[in-house]
């Protein structure tokens, strides 16, 4: 099992020092064997600077944070995910723009409930995440969206029996349906 994030410094011990407290933007891309990312305990500040994450063609990861790291990670604006076989399920820190794309397993988004609402989420980009049937996003938790992009399909199979009618209305209002290039 590969795991990014564990503790360790280059000779294989246990550190007792931050991870990368200044690093601003992290791409991860065509890790194959990687399982697991931010799962396991972090010194506090770690990463704590970090603004931008993107995960790409790692078709092996099942999980993405944990609610220590959730934490550490305040100041994440966007995040991207795509072509990320194995996750079923997401569970989010406070964003600006999360980006989903190419997880055809994904059936769950979850807010972290240790967090103050995501206010702050104002860009939502889903394509090709057809178990993906509900959000967890309503009026009172996402006060700044702006719009949500995705295929007009997967709009239209959404399960909207979880969202009253109310906020089901809201986000109607939001949704842009994604152009399809041929």
């Amino acid at each position: 099992m590969t795991t990014l994030g564990n503790n360790v410094d280059y000779n294989g011990s246990a550190s007792n020092g931050s991870i990368l407290p200044n690093l601003e933007q992290l791409y991860l891309k065509s890790l194959p064997n990687l399982e697991s990312a931010f799962d396991c305990p972090m010194q506090p500040r770690s990463l704590s600077k970090l603004q931008i994450l993107e995960i790409m063609n790692c078709p092996n990861l099942i999980r993405i944070f944990n609610n220590e790291a959730i934490c550490q990670l305040s100041r994440l604006q966007k995040l991207t995910i795509k072509v990320c076989l194995g996750i079923e399920e997401l569970v989010l820190p406070k964003l600006e723009t999360l980006v989903l794309d190419g997880m055809p397993n994904l059936k769950n988004i979850c807010i972290n409930s240790s967090l103050a609402c995501p206010s702050s989420l104002e860009v939502l980009k889903i394509s090709r995440c057809p178990q993906l049937k509900s959000l967890p996003f309503r009026k009172k938790n996402a006060t700044s969206l702006r719009f949500i992009r995705g295929e007009q399909e997967w709009w239209n199979e959404m399960d909207w029996a979880t969202t009253d009618d109310d906020d089901k209305n809201w986000l109607q209002s939001f949704f842009v349906p994604q152009i399809q290039i041929l």
